[in-house]
């Protein structure tokens, strides 16, 4: 699976090849941040962004006791990634 992203006017390029319906470009960057793999896997289940979700929290193995214990450091960490190489960040 690549981990690697693309520069956001080259996933708009092959975002435009895909065929069929699909949600607009800036959603679907968003979503997956330039990553070719994720978007591939969001046009394989017709844009099932729960059933992605759904199989990456399964893969992950993670449990309903991780998210309890960690949602607000989640969020935290969602709007700033740089938040974990502070002090504050529990080590776990």
């Amino acid at each position: 699976m690549p981990i690697w992203n693309i520069c956001k006017d080259g996933f708009k390029e092959l975002y435009s090849k895909l065929p069929g319906d699909k949600p607009p470009f800036e959603y679907v960057w968003r979503l997956t941040g330039g990553n070719p793999h994720t978007l591939s896997q969001l046009y394989q289940v017709n844009w099932n962004v729960e059933l992605i979700i759904k199989e990456l929290i399964r893969g992950k193995g993670i449990s309903r006791d991780f998210i309890s214990r960690w949602r607000k450091w989640l969020e935290v960490i969602v709007d700033d990634p740089n938040v974990i190489s502070s002090t504050e960040f529990p080590e776990e």
